[in-house]
């Protein structure tokens, strides 16, 4: 039997429904982005749905509303040092004194419920939160003060001015954030703060770290301010031996995990000063780290291998370092030492000038004044050969393949904790 056509009537498009229609759509495609855009860092931006971890704003609101704390301390500084946030009781001065020295603070996740507790806070800049040891959570801030756990907290809003990311473990970062905000919980429609005060808060979640960052910044010699050109003595050129180590340096952390910078290519020497310089690249970068690598120029009699880290902060990391140079190399390695001072800053120009705020950069330096408004990268300067010596220029050659994996070992037990 044939088939029967239907042959069906052709709708005409009512366009006067349809462009309406389209452009509603397209509306609320664009409102549910902006929407989505605002939640971050595991947090909802939109008050009227504020949520972290598993708990609602609901939970939250019944958490805090008319929360009683045993006091209160305010915070009214901060800096940032490298993985370390430090926090002050009064205005931040370099080598002041700070009233939270020697007390304990307490962190508490409400998320996992732990505590991290941080026995005799030191003076030192990496001798309160060690940022790369927190885990994923919203923590609650606390100084026990005559054995009181006291809420800190700050008299002026904090929302988007401190956050760092820690160095890559595992292919993750943490992302730190650090809140002072008295309607973080508030919904849309609440006429009055859940929180009576600006109570400080650390939101920690994992990240990856944003294209173009780094963990850590090999700035190879020559360590110059004026963009002269390095030493040669005994057959080798400070700008090739120095590029040549911060290369292999950076092949062996980027082993371990890590994500690493050179301050300078190959064939140009940059000034260290300046918003082009090499400290400029290690800032732009978010560098915690800056590892300044150079040959000494002493006398042709002086032999060894020098490690030199800022008088504010303690040995830890160049200690790390100086470990594995006397344990993996035949190099003389020389105790380790503190930057010496000058006019109450570092005086070893390299360190000072990569410590952002946290150090005084641009204090001393015109051309570094941009510096004062970054966090201050974890500086170290280390001279590994007298280019002068030719017995310590023949034993580096030699040598070379272990200084490299010692100062790769050093900085990756230092931030991994091995």
């Amino acid at each position: 039997m044939a088939q029967k056509v239907i042959i069906k009537k052709r709708r005409r498009i009512r366009w006067k429904v349809v462009i309406p229609t389209l452009v509603a759509c397209v509306l609320v495609v664009y409102l549910f982005g902006s929407l989505v855009g605002k939640i971050v860092d595991g947090i909802s931006q939109d008050k009227s749905s504020f949520s972290v971890c598993k708990l609602s704003n609901k939970k939250l609101q019944k958490m805090y509303k008319n929360k009683e704390y045993e006091g209160a301390i305010n915070v009214s500084d901060y800096v940032i040092y490298g993985e370390n946030l430090n926090l002050y009781s009064d205005a931040y001065l370099i080598g002041g004194r700070n009233a939270f020295a020697g007390k304990t603070m307490i962190l508490k996740n409400i998320c996992t419920e732990k505590e991290y507790k941080i026995d005799k806070l030191g003076s030192e800049l990496d001798g309160q939160i060690q940022l790369m040891n927190l885990e994923v959570g919203l923590y609650e801030m606390y100084i026990v003060d005559n054995l009181l756990e006291k809420r800190l907290y700050m008299e002026d809003l904090l929302i988007d001015d401190v956050t760092v990311y820690t160095s890559t473990k595992k292919g993750e970062n943490l992302k730190v954030s650090m809140i002072a905000d008295s309607a973080l919980f508030n919904r849309e429609d609440d006429e009055e703060n859940v929180l009576d005060r600006h109570y400080l808060f650390l939101n920690v979640t994992k990240e990856v770290l944003p294209e173009g960052k780094v963990d850590v910044m090999l700035n190879p010699g020559p360590i110059t301010i004026n963009n002269n050109v390095g030493m040669e003595a005994n057959g080798v050129m400070e700008e090739t031996e120095m590029y040549r180590l911060a290369k292999r340096v950076k092949e062996l952390l980027e082993k371990e995990g890590l994500k690493v910078g050179i301050a300078r290519e190959e064939y140009s020497w940059l000034s260290l000063y300046g918003e082009t310089g090499t400290l400029a690249k290690g800032y732009d970068a978010d560098a915690k780290y800056f590892i300044s690598l150079a040959p000494s120029g002493g006398s042709d009699t002086q032999q060894g291998v020098s490690i030199v880290h800022s008088s504010f902060v303690s040995n830890k990391l160049a200690n790390s370092i100086h470990e594995q140079m006397t344990k993996t190399t035949k190099m003389q390695v020389l105790d380790v030492a503190a930057s010496g001072r000058t006019s109450g800053y570092d005086a070893d120009l390299d360190i000072r000038e990569a410590g952002g705020r946290a150090l005084g950069a641009g204090e001393l330096v015109t051309a570094n004044q941009f510096a004062s408004n970054y966090h201050g990268m974890d500086a170290i300067y280390m001279e590994v050969f007298n280019i002068n010596n030719p017995a310590d220029v023949a034993l580096w050659q030699t040598e070379f393949e272990n200084v490299a994996k010692a100062i790769a070992d050093g900085i990756a037990n230092y931030i991994y904790k091995k």
